[in-house]
């Protein structure tokens, strides 16, 4: 599109999209180790960076766009989902 459609730049945003996953997926298998922290830091700092690559793949179309910000969404939602049936309540 903009002269940005490199392999490396394409394969940096798989990469990220990848990460991303693994990472929101690490938060919820910590959950309740005494990894918990370590993994919500994980997920905390790939977030920070998925956030920083959505409006930066803009740059490169907004085919990429639309797949950075969808993996964002599924972070977000993985995280946050409440996987126990509701059997537990909100503390809040």
């Amino acid at each position: 599109m903009h002269g940005f459609e490199s392999i490396v730049v394409i394969g940096l945003f798989v990469g990220m999209q990848i990460l991303g996953i693994v990472s929101a997926c690490a938060a919820r298998l910590c959950e309740g180790t005494p990894r918990e922290i370590l993994g919500q830091r994980f997920f905390l700092l790939v977030m920070l960076l998925m956030g920083l690559a959505t409006p930066a793949s803009l740059a490169i179309g907004p085919d990429y766009w639309m797949v950075c910000s969808a993996t964002l969404a599924f972070m977000v939602l993985t995280v946050v989902y409440n996987f126990h049936g509701g059997s537990e309540s909100a503390t809040w």
